[in-house]
C-alpha cells in the first residue's frame, strides 16, 4: 500500500531524469542531494526480498533526515516511496553529518535503512550524496530451524546481523499471538539463549531490529520450535564439528570466489568477512569484528559479488549445524581488481613486459593475479616466470574457476615454470607471488599447444 505524509518546507524531490538538487540561498546554511537505492537493486523496482518497490507495496512513508554526528536530529522530512531522489534545504553548515533514509510501514515500523556518514555541508552550495543504499532493516532468522524439535540443551536463537542495527528486541511467546510472553529481551548481539524451558512445550519467537534512536524495525518472520517429550535443559556439549579445510579465495573483478572442503555434519556454512585498511595491519577475523553470510546449505563453493575493486577483504569460514559452530578456518585476505582477461590466442608466447609495457614488480604473498581463458578443451599450458632468485624469491601456483590449485611451481633457483594439460575450457588463474616484506622484478609468458 501507499501512503502520502506532509512534505516539510525545506524537503524538495523531484522525478525523471534531473538531478533533483537545489541550492540553499539562506547565509550560513546550504543544501545536501541525494539519490536513493533501495535493497540494492539499481536496475529493477524489486528488492532482494521480493518486495515491489515500484508499488511500494511494503512501504508507507519515507524519510530523509541529518543528524550530528552525535546523533542530533537538525533537518529532514517525509515524502512519497516512489520519489527516489531529492534535496534537504536550509541545513546549518557543518560537517560529518549523517544523512539517513528510511522506509516505514504505516506503524512506524523501519522497514529499509540507510546511511552515509561523513557529509559537510558549506554555505550556500549543495553537498551532493550519491546513490545512498537503503536496504532490509528487518532480521533474518537463522536458528533454530522453523519446526525444529530440541531434545536437550538450553535453546540459542540466532538471527544475522543488520546494517545501522544498535540492539535487538526478543520475544518468545507459547502463543503465536504473543499475548503473554514468556521472554522480552533487548540485546546488543544477534544472538539470545533460552533457560529454563518446559519439556512437551511449543514456543514461537521473533525479533525486531532498533536503531540509534530507538526506532525499531518491522517484526522479522515469526518462527516456532518445540521441545519433546523427554527434553532436558542445562547446558550440553555439542558434537564437535571439524574446521573447513582447503579454504581458496580467488579475486575476479569486483567479485572473489570463495571455496572449501566439505565438513561431516554441517548443515550449513557461515562467511566471515571484513575490510582492512592497511595491508601491514590485518585483523584476526572475529564473530565481534567481522560480518557474516550465512549459508544455508551445504555448498562448498560460494562467490562473494559486489565488491570495490581496490579494497582489502579478509575471509574465514566455519561449518555449523543446529547444536555446534566449528572453528575458523585459515583467514584468506584479498583484492578483487582484475585487469584484463588475457585470451591466450592472442598472447600466447608473448612476454607480459611486451603488452604491459614494462616487467612488473610482485610484492608479498598475495601477489600479482593474471585471468585467462581458454576456449578449447584439452591444451597443454606452458607457463614461464623469468626472475633473479638472488633479487628475492618468487614463486607461482595456477587455479581453476573454483578457486582449487591445479599445479605450482617453487624452488630457490632463477625462474620458475608450470606444465599443465588443461582438459576443460574455461577461466584459470596465475598467482605470482613473494615471501612477506620482499619484493622483485619479473616477467611471465604463457603459451599453449593442442595435447
Amino acid at each position: 500500500m501507499t501512503g502520502i505524509a506532509a512534505i516539510t518546507a525545506v524537503l524538495v524531490f523531484g522525478c525523471g531524469d534531473g538531478d533533483g538538487t537545489t541550492v540553499a540561498a539562506s547565509y550560513n546554511t546550504g543544501a545536501v542531494a541525494f539519490n536513493v537505492v533501495w535493497g540494492g537493486d539499481t536496475e529493477g523496482d524489486s528488492d532482494m526480498d521480493g518486495r515491489a518497490l515500484s508499488t511500494c507495496e511494503a512501504v508507507t512513508y519515507v524519510t530523509a533526515e541529518i543528524f550530528s554526528s552525535g546523533g542530533v536530529f537538525i533537518k529532514g522530512g517525509s515524502w512519497l516511496c516512489e520519489v527516489r531522489h531529492g534535496s534537504i534545504e536550509k541545513v546549518p553548515v557543518g560537517s560529518n553529518y549523517m544523512l539517513v533514509i528510511k522506509g516505514t510501514d504505516r506503524y512506524d515500523g523501519i522497514v529499509y535503512y540507510g546511511e552515509k556518514t561523513g557529509v559537510d555541508v558549506v554555505s550556500g552550495e549543495t553537498t551532493s550524496v550519491d546513490d545512498i543504499q537503503a536496504d532490509s532493516f528487518i532480521p533474518a532468522l537463522m536458528s533454530p530451524a522453523n519446526g525444529a524439535e530440541i531434545s536437550e540443551g538450553n535453546v540459542t536463537l540466532r538471527w544475522e546481523k543488520v546494517d545501522g542495527a544498535t540492539d535487538y528486541y526478543v520475544a518468545v511467546c507459547e502463543d503465536e499471538s504473543f499475548n503473554a510472553n514468556i521472554n522480552d529481551t533487548t540485546t546488543i548481539n544477534n544472538y539470545h539463549t533460552l533457560t529454563s524451558l518446559e519439556a512437551g512445550g511449543t514456543y514461537y519467537w521473533y525479533v525486531a531490529a532498533g536503531d540509534f534512536r530507538e526506532e525499531m524495525s518491522v517484526d522479522s518472520e515469526h518462527w516456532q520450535f518445540t521441545t519433546s517429550a523427554g527434553y532436558s535443559g542445562g547446558p550440553v556439549t555439542p558434537a564437535a564439528l571439524s574446521v573447513p579445510e582447503n579454504f581458496y579465495a580467488v579475486p575476479d573483478d569486483g567479485e572473489v570466489r570463495l571455496s572449501w572442503s566439505a565438513v561431516d555434519g554441517a548443515s550449513g556454512y557461515r562467511l566471515y568477512y571484513r575490510t582492512e585498511n592497511d595491508p601491514d595491519t590485518i585483523q584476526d577475523i572475529t564473530a565481534d569484528n567481522s560480518d557474516v553470510i550465512t549459508l544455508q546449505s551445504t555448498d562448498t563453493l560460494y562467490f562473494h559479488q559486489g565488491l570495490t575493486n581496490g579494497t582489502i577483504y579478509s575471509y574465514a569460514v566455519t561449518a555449523y549445524s543446529d547444536a555446534a559452530e566449528s572453528g575458523f578456518s585459515d583467514q584468506l585476505t584479498k583484492i578483487p581488481a582484475w585487469g584484463n582477461n588475457y585470451q591466450p590466442d592472442r598472447w600466447d608466447g608473448e612476454w607480459v613486459s611486451g603488452f604491459l609495457g614494462a616487467a612488473p614488480v610482485v610484492s608479498g604473498s598475495d601477489g600479482d593475479w593474471y585471468q585467462i581463458e581458454f576456449n578449447k578443451n584439452n591444451v597443454q599450458l606452458t607457463i614461464e616466470c623469468q626472475f633473479s632468485n638472488q633479487d628475492g624469491d618468487i614463486d607461482m601456483v595456477l587455479y581453476n574457476v573454483y578457486g582449487y590449485e591445479n599445479a605450482q611451481a617453487f624452488s630457490k633457483d632463477d625462474n620458475e615454470r608450470i606444465d599443465y594439460a588443461a582438459v576443460e575450457a574455461g577461466l584459470y588463474y596465475i598467482q605470482i607471488y613473494t615471501t612477506p616484506g620482499t619484493s622483485n622484478q619479473y616477467d611471465l609468458r604463457w603459451s599453449t599447444s593442442p595435447r
